[in-house]
């Protein structure tokens, strides 16, 4: 049960990580695209 409850919150972490880094990568793309359209 330890076990299963440690999994669980590895993928919980996992998967926060990868919400963080996805919403960075749009940022920085949305920053670039301003300022393309800036130029």
């Amino acid at each position: 049960m330890i076990l299963a409850a440690l999994a669980l919150t590895l993928k919980r972490q996992a998967r926060g990580d990868f919400k963080a880094r996805h919403s960075h990568v749009a940022q920085a793309a949305l920053r670039v695209r301003a300022r393309q359209r800036n130029l």
